[in-house]
């Protein structure tokens, strides 16, 4: 798996369903190719990039990485040392004190509610641990109050109940501390999750 967040709560449910399966990961970038990774002991969701003459930083909270091959410059603008060139992956992570990188999201799909920032794979990773959900798609929407509020759209395991849902999101939060905006404000019940082209998820404003 790569190219994308792999949450906690969705590894359990593959290992469950698998038990004798090896999960192996990938940082998949279309410019580079799929980078092997080694996951973080500590945290599965955190991960060094363990490919020899690479190197990774965060800048901004973006990662950004520096390859084998060097950027030799643009037309328009001219020659750039390889040297100083490091890729935008234009994705956001945060460092572990083991020196591991977790990967957050894609800047793109941050959403802001109220002045905080969550992204929409660490809402679907939280919502997918209630055990009615088989599937979970988060989006952001306008609000007069926050700017932004989320709506998630999900595939229940048994019969739809989108109020109980979110009474056990807002409990769920309190008890773990979690942030009452990683909680959804409506829930819209469907029978399937769209996906684009390439297999990724549609949240329906042209990000993915």
């Amino acid at each position: 798996h790569g190219a994308e967040p792999l949450s906690n709560s969705l590894r359990n449910r593959l290992m469950r369903a698998f038990p004798n399966a090896r999960l192996i990961h990938r940082f998949g970038l279309t410019e580079m190719g799929a980078l092997p990774v080694r996951e973080d002991p500590e945290s599965a969701e955190a991960l060094f990039l363990d490919v020899p003459g690479y190197s990774w930083k965060l800048e901004e909270g973006e990662i950004k990485i520096q390859g084998l091959t060097p950027f030799l410059g643009t037309l328009e603008e001219g020659p750039i040392s390889g040297e100083n060139y490091w890729h935008a992956t234009g994705d956001i992570g945060e460092q572990t004190e083991s020196g591991s990188i977790r990967v957050l999201g894609r800047r793109e799909s941050l959403i802001n509610v109220g002045g905080e920032k969550v992204f929409p794979e660490q809402i679907e990773s939280f919502i997918l641990e209630d055990e009615d959900v088989r599937d979970v798609l988060v989006m952001a929407v306008s609000s007069s109050l926050s700017g932004q509020t989320v709506v998630a759209k999900v595939v229940f395991a048994g019969a739809p109940d989108e109020r109980g849902l979110i009474r056990r999101l807002r409990k769920a939060a309190v008890e773990k501390g979690i942030s009452l905006a990683n909680v959804p404000t409506r829930i819209e019940s469907v029978e399937r999750i769209e996906k684009t082209d390439v297999g990724k998820r549609f949240r329906g404003n042209g990000k993915t």
